[in-house]
């Protein structure tokens, strides 16, 4: 969705609205962008405590690219970007343990690959298949622009807190969804599961095995970045947005333009991504995920967190690549960080507190209890997963306070929204019965996380 089909109020109610969040709330930056608003430096330093020119430029990046899409919890999308990046920092008297700037540049652009690329295919290509192809695109001009910002190992880690598998399946979701609600409607609740590997490794063959990105596509997604980027410079200047004074106006402005000028620039020199590579890239990651469905052991989804109008095969595809996958590509790499010598002071442990970060962020904005699920398989799979790392340094007499602090911190914040959900609807769930099995689940959820004991401790 664009930020005009978005957009709350306008006029002097928008702006008095803006200015009060600025001068009043306690976490301005995240008041000001959930109404799609343009925060000002106050209002970072006071939310993050400190601003520099990194994270000057790192935040406009990541703004002007999501600005005006709303994501699965149904929040403006950079709001969560910038407070799963701050939050530990934020709450640091819960969490007892803050990112570096630098930890802070990558926590804000560590949804990007994933959020702009599926973005840039619906816009440039109306064809959610190139999700994967379009992310590595994203990845190419977040380091050829913030290489200073975000360090050596940036790009790595950025490609490494990306989910490309779910990038991969994303163009068969809502097919498998409208599948399934054929089904119950036409067979009921006790119907077999429609979705099965078969079908899932057809449409994956269908759908990859010959994909291959053209140099005017690639060109294309390249031009799709530069689109993202112009719209901001006349979306700021628009009257709503007059509590900005014109000279901080006009630095954002200049920001932004830079960046399309940047990659405009390397467009007209030919100076892009490797095509070949790219599509290489993308069939190898098809051909690791097609062996998975067809022939890995699928993790079967508790019980307690799916619907039945949720396809069981397809939960289990989803959350094998997610923690067999995803999270284990992602530990490995901080094990190896480790391990290597590079990294000082344990500052290893910032790969994992970033995505901590993110998952204690979406914590606090479940929207529905299908998002709750869904988003309370993926703490578990990080809490366990991220333990055993914790414990693995441990055991080895290395570093490993911050990830354990960390993670404790991300017990605590599900383990207490799950808490509020269910006492919010306790009461009213005796009068309206639509409730009941919302309450019935969420009170088996906070079971669940009542009973759930890290690997460290």
């Amino acid at each position: 969705m664009t930020e005009s089909a978005q957009m709350q109020s306008n006029g002097s109610d928008y702006v008095r609205k803006i200015v009060l969040l600025s001068g009043e709330a306690d976490d301005p930056v995240t008041q000001i962008t959930a109404q799609l608003g343009f925060p000002g430096k106050k209002d970072f330093k006071k939310q993050a405590g400190y601003w520099d020119e990194k994270l000057h430029k790192t935040f406009w990046l990541m703004y002007s690219l999501l600005y005006g899409y709303i994501n699965k919890s149904n929040h403006h999308t950079p709001t969560h970007s910038f407070d799963a990046a701050n939050v530990l920092n934020y709450r640091y008297d819960e969490s007892k343990v803050k990112l570096s700037p630098n930890g802070v540049a990558k926590g804000m652009c560590h949804d990007l690959r994933e959020e702009v690329g599926e973005n840039l295919a619906d816009m440039v290509k109306h064809d959610r298949s190139y999700s994967l192809a379009a992310s590595y695109v994203v990845g190419d001009c977040i380091d050829n622009i913030l290489a200073r910002e975000l360090g050596a190992d940036g790009g790595k880690d950025l490609q490494y807190l990306t989910n490309e598998g779910d990038l991969l399946l994303s163009v068969f979701r809502r097919k498998y969804e409208n599948i399934v609600s054929e089904s119950l409607k036409k067979y009921g609740p006790l119907a077999k599961d429609p979705i099965s590997r078969k079908l899932v490794i057809k449409d994956l063959d269908d759908t990859y095995n010959k994909f291959s990105v053209s140099l005017d596509e690639l060109v294309g997604l390249y031009r799709g970045m530069i689109t993202l980027w112009s719209r901001i410079p006349f979306i700021v200047s628009r009257s709503e947005h007059r509590y900005l004074n014109q000279k901080y106006k006009e630095r954002i402005k200049e920001t932004v333009r830079g960046f399309a000028k940047a990659t405009e620039k390397r467009i007209k020199s030919r100076y892009l991504m490797d095509r070949i590579r790219l599509n290489e890239r993308v069939h190898a990651r098809y051909q690791e995920i097609r062996h998975i469905v067809q022939k890995g052991d699928l993790t079967d989804v508790n019980p307690v967190l799916i619907l039945p109008s949720e396809s069981k095969t397809f939960a289990s595809i989803q959350k094998t690549l997610y923690d067999g996958l995803y999270l284990k590509e992602l530990t490995d790499a901080l094990i190896s960080n480790a391990v290597s010598g590079k990294y000082q002071n344990g500052s290893y442990q910032e790969l994992g507190l970033i995505k901590i970060g993110d998952a204690a962020d979406n914590a606090t904005r479940y929207s529905g209890l299908q998002n709750m699920m869904h988003q309370l398989r993926k703490e578990r799979a990080i809490l366990r997963r991220f333990g055993e790392v914790a414990k693995s340094l441990k055991e080895i007499g290395m570093e490993y306070s911050k990830l354990e602090a960390g993670l404790q911190f991300l017990l605590e914040v599900t383990r207490r929204t799950l808490n509020n959900e269910r006492d919010g609807i306790k009461g009213r769930q005796e009068h309206q019965t639509d409730l009941k099995q919302d309450f019935g689940k969420l009170v088996l959820m906070c079971g669940l996380m009542d009973d759930f004991r890290l690997p460290l401790l």
